[in-house]
């Protein structure tokens, strides 16, 4: 009964009816207190609602469960960057490519971050691993989140290595 509402919650979230999610994924929570899922899916919509604490709390939750995919610490990982918890956040994306060492995001969330740090070596050896895995990830994403090279620049206050800001940068054709 609990997986119901989950999945019913994963409907409305994807629909944009958020609090009918939440409140799905609550009840999904009240009738199995150790279901891993309602923990995370709940965490991802806190986490979009910039609720950082809250997220933290339900990915903790997930993980301490026994949800032990590379998902939950990727996503916790973007809250302890967003919160500019960086070494945190390091470790939860190390965490995620230990258990999933193919998938692309984690990389990039890291080569991200190791941009932040201005750490240039780790992060070109993020970022490059990640457009390995998946082509477009690096620039779709770094574009999403931030528009142009130009514009992470202006609002970090930092310069970036060139070699840096090519892979940044979608290509001319």
């Amino acid at each position: 009964m609990p997986e119901a509402y989950n999945n019913r919650g994963i409907v409305y979230k994807v629909r944009g009816e958020i609090e009918s999610a939440i409140k799905d994924y609550d009840k999904a929570i009240e009738l199995n207190p150790n279901f891993a899922y309602a923990y995370y899916n709940r965490g991802i919509i806190h986490f979009e609602k910039e609720d950082y604490d809250l997220a933290i709390v339900d990915y903790n939750r997930a993980i301490e469960l026994g949800l032990d995919l590379a998902n939950p610490y990727n996503n916790r990982g973007n809250v302890y960057s967003k919160k500019g918890e960086y070494e945190r956040a390091i470790k939860d994306y190390d965490a995620a490519i230990e258990r999933k060492p193919d998938l692309a995001e984690p990389y990039y969330n890291l080569g991200m971050v190791f941009v932040r740090l201005q750490e240039w070596k780790k992060a070109k050896e993020d970022l490059t691993t990640a457009a390995e895995l998946q082509k477009s990830i690096v620039v779709e994403n770094f574009g999403k989140d931030y528009g142009s090279v130009a514009d992470f620049e202006q609002e970090h206050g930092v310069k970036l290595p060139e070699d840096i800001a090519t892979l940044l940068t979608p290509t001319q054709i």
